[in-house]
């Protein structure tokens, strides 16, 4: 009996140091593992086919929800766990002009990705499905819930509470790579994983170069407003009916933009700093 009150001690004081600033990595793991079965839940919202109530309380009520009631109930630090300052109008620039170098490298990457792991018909029906949206009103509405709502709770919880609460304890490369694997695993699609690690690293990365999640929250936002309105459009990368050579340079092109805007973002934070 001894030895049981002894390691619930023990695993009570690994989970909740009286007085941490920010989550240790047990919690951060604990938590995890919470949000991944409160998603169970969400994803039966969406299946049943109420696609905005079921990405609303995997958001809102899981995504944001659980990260935002354990620091306020266990009195975390909260500018650092969850530091929701304001970059300043360059470093906001930068990280557009990455983000958009970047996402051209991804659409790229996921047609070459899908040739050797082609998505089964009932994954992309369920994809088309969440996207569709017939009216302008449709299209606003699908764009609040698809781009800003999860550009803004994934990140509070991905970037904010795991990779700030890591970072402390492991440095900014480990708690990044970590939280790009959970990032990717709680997507819950094994076609894309290598594809949201890299998103995951992305985000990881801006959050940590410029220490602000509104920077991280940008980046997010804009990755899936391109997916979104691309969507919508018809508009894909490749380029169908356009040679080797122009796909080619459409591609290297993102990624002289992304690489130049992430070389000068370090600079300009590393001289801020």
């Amino acid at each position: 009996m001894r030895r049981l009150s002894s390691f619930a001690d023990s695993l009570s004081r690994a989970l909740f140091t009286p007085g941490a600033a920010m989550p240790s990595p047990a919690l951060v793991f604990l938590s995890v593992a919470l949000v991944s079965a409160l998603q169970i839940p969400a994803s039966l919202i969406l299946r049943a086919g109420y696609i905005s109530a079921g990405v609303m309380v995997n958001e809102l009520i899981v995504m944001a929800g659980v990260p935002l009631a354990l620091v306020w109930f266990l009195g975390f630090d909260r500018s650092r766990t969850l530091p929701f300052k304001i970059p300043s109008a360059a470093a906001a620039a930068l990280v557009v002009i990455l983000t958009l170098g970047a996402v051209v490298v991804i659409d790229y990457a996921t047609s070459a990705s899908e040739h050797f792991l082609p998505l089964p018909e009932e994954v992309k029906a369920q994809y088309e499905l969440i996207m569709k949206a017939g009216s302008s009103l449709g299209m606003a509405w699908k764009f609040l819930i698809l781009c800003l709502l999860p550009g803004l709770c994934e990140e509070v919880f991905f970037r904010g509470f795991c990779q700030g609460s890591l970072a402390a304890r492991l440095g900014n490369t480990k708690a990044i790579l970590v939280t790009a694997v959970i990032f990717a695993l709680l997507h819950g699609n094994p076609w894309y994983l290598h594809l949201y690690i890299l998103l995951g690293i992305l985000f990881g990365w801006v959050f940590a170069v410029t220490g602000s999640l509104w920077a991280s929250i940008l980046c997010h936002v804009l990755n899936n407003s391109w997916t979104f309105f691309n969507h919508a459009r018809g508009f894909e990368l490749p380029l169908k009916g356009e040679s080797f050579f122009v796909n080619a340079a459409i591609f290297l092109w993102g990624a002289v933009f992304f690489l130049a805007a992430a070389a000068m973002l370090r600079r300009l934070m590393q001289h801020r700093q």
